[in-house]
């Protein structure tokens, strides 16, 4: 069987530019966000979610944030 990813919704990562971020299974909402994988992580498990999709939000166009 095999593995599909679906891109993550640019509008959702529009705020975390240039951070990590963790969503939900579903990928549809941000369960946290950090400078870092690790700081994503542990905003993440503060929720209680156990099943989390971690991503690094692209930089915002011209370099700002």
């Amino acid at each position: 069987r095999g593995f599909t990813m679906k891109p993550i919704s640019p509008a959702l990562l529009r705020k975390y530019a240039g951070k990590w971020v963790a969503l939900n299974r579903q990928e549809d909402q941000v369960l946290g966000s950090g400078r870092t994988f690790d700081e994503a992580k542990q905003a993440a498990a503060a929720t209680g979610e156990t099943s989390i999709v971690l991503a690094k939000a692209p930089e915002a166009k011209g370099g700002k944030k």
